[in-house]
Order: structure tokens, then sequence, then C-alpha cells
């Protein structure tokens, strides 16, 4: 299975991973126990990207979490100059 490693660049309310690694859907749906596996025992992002259309990211459902808990807590308002 082809992985790559991913460096683009994301938004600030996404959590960037230096060690994610890039799939090809096709690649995903053959190989997707062994994807999971890699997610939680790396506690490393997998993008799986497809021809068309918007791709996903496959996080460690504690991660996620992780990642959901600091989205809905409200920002600390910023200091008034």
């Amino acid at each position: 299975m082809p992985i790559r490693q991913h460096y683009v660049a994301r938004p600030d309310y996404l959590i960037h991973h230096p060690h994610m690694h890039t799939v090809s859907l096709s690649d995903a749906r053959a190989s997707l126990p062994a994807l999971i596996d890699r997610a939680t025992a790396n506690r490393a992002p997998i993008a799986i990207t497809r021809r068309r259309g918007e791709g996903v990211v496959l996080v460690a459902e504690s991660d996620w979490a992780e990642v959901a808990a600091r989205l809905s807590t409200p920002a600390a308002p910023s200091a008034e100059r």
C-alpha cells in the first residue's frame, strides 16, 4: 500500500501532525483494518484522498475526542490594546 507523508498546511482549528500519511481511497478500502491499527498504534492521523471531492482524515478515537474537546472550548478573549 503506497503511503506518502503529508505536509500540507492546515487551518489553525485543525491539528497538523508532522507524521500524517496520505493514502488513496482505493488503497484505504483494501486495507482499512491495517490503517486503523496504524492510526491507533502510531497516534498519527492518516489522510484518505479521493479523485473527486474532499478527502477525510482517519484518527484514533481518543485523539478525536481531544480535538473535539478543543473545538468546543471557547477561545479566551484577546487582550485589548
